[in-house]
């Protein structure tokens, strides 16, 4: 089991992964967001729900909501769960959709210790709104933004499939528990 162990940490290490996520100030409040390996960890359905408006005075900078459900079914040994999520970027000049499906298998290591193993898959959509945003072109040194734009957006949408893996360590001894996000992988289209 420590070889075991040994090789997953070693693997997570190696892996360098870039993403542009939204970002929540609660986000332990957010499981599956944070982690697909906790679904169903609770043993009982739970339902989620966040919203965030960073900088709300400078007219919806950041919005994001996010909805969740995870439930522990015992004749899969595990849990299942769904995410939506809708996050406006600028008011709406970068918009993103997501719903992820999630399967954590949970397995007791010893008397006070188990384990959570996951994977995620879902649909992606990223929409860019060309008629509400503002290039550097456009603007006059003082009148400001009065010129037309030279910029050409050739594929202002893009959608295309989410996956990802995680494991997550807890203990019914312990009040906390070590997340592991091993894998997020993205298929464009």
């Amino acid at each position: 089991m420590k070889k075991f162990l040994i090789i997953l940490l070693s693997f997570i290490t190696l892996e360098t992964i870039h993403s542009q996520d939204p970002q929540f100030t609660q986000f332990y409040a957010n499981s599956l967001h944070l982690n697909p390996a906790l679904a169903g960890k609770d043993l009982s359905p739970r339902f989620h729900s966040g919203y965030r408006n960073q900088w709300p005075e400078i007219k919806n900078a950041y919005v994001t909501y996010n909805l969740e459900y995870d439930d522990f079914i015992e004749k899969i040994h595990g849990g299942l769960g769904l995410q939506f999520l809708h996050d406006k970027t600028a008011n709406g000049v970068l918009n993103t959709n997501l719903i992820t499906l999630s399967y954590a298998y949970h397995i007791k290591i010893s008397k006070g210790w188990s384990s959570s193993f996951s994977l995620k898959g879902g649909f992606q959509q990223k929409s860019f709104n060309t008629s509400q945003a503002q290039f550097g072109d456009q603007i006059d040194e003082i009148r400001g933004f009065v010129y037309s734009t030279n910029q050409t957006i050739n594929n202002p949408s893009s959608s295309y499939f989410d996956a990802g893996a995680g494991c997550v360590f807890f203990s019914s001894e312990i009040a906390s528990f070590l997340p592991i996000h091993l894998l997020e992988l993205q298929f464009i289209t």
